[in-house]
């Protein structure tokens, strides 16, 4: 049997019942953040209260896990703290998204029905880095010394430095 996360449900029925619904999601189970990350592995945990506020149904999310990614700067693995919270109105036509107040984000819900899974998807990926790093720069493989900058292909034995450019002006000058 499917984890209640994973199943497509009918948000009226959710919404009506004032359900919730606890869910431990593997983050390579969610297709939009695969990519992101360094491998498999990693969790996220958390609960989606549904309930009718104001005549919209809505969605309380609360999450926490750590996903590993791959830091920007040294191309290894990392742990990424996720967490956070969120309120959605869910809008079964697009032109509903439009009297929904300010303070509620919107998820279009086609044919009136949802998977967990797919709001904790959306909202993990407005909060994961675009750019993971470390957050110290001694924090990331192969450093030689911590606060050390990494080397520069110029600095590295047997390296040759090549520059294209060089006979450019010598060049310019002859044709004119």
């Amino acid at each position: 049997m499917s984890e209640p996360w994973s199943q497509l449900s009918d948000v009226d029925r959710l919404a009506d019942r004032q359900a919730d619904v606890a869910f431990e999601i593997p983050l390579d189970q969610m297709p939009r953040i695969r990519a992101q990350l360094a491998g498999s592995g990693g969790k996220v945990r958390g609960t989606a209260h549904f309930r009718r506020e104001a005549g919209f149904r809505v969605a309380e999310l609360e999450w926490t896990g750590t996903a590993s990614l791959v830091c920007q700067r040294c191309l290894e693995p990392m742990q990424w703290p996720i967490g956070g919270a969120a309120r959605v109105v869910l809008v079964i036509a697009e032109n509903e998204a439009d009297s929904v107040p300010p303070e509620f984000e919107t998820v279009h819900t086609p044919e009136n029905r949802v998977r967990v899974r797919d709001l904790v998807e959306e909202e993990l990926l407005l909060t994961l880095p675009l750019a993971p790093l470390h957050g110290e720069l001694s924090e990331c493989a192969g450093q030689g010394r911590a606060g050390a900058a990494p080397a520069t292909p110029a600095e590295q034995p047997g390296h040759e430095t090549q520059r294209p450019f060089e006979r450019l002006g010598e060049l310019l000058k002859r044709n004119h």
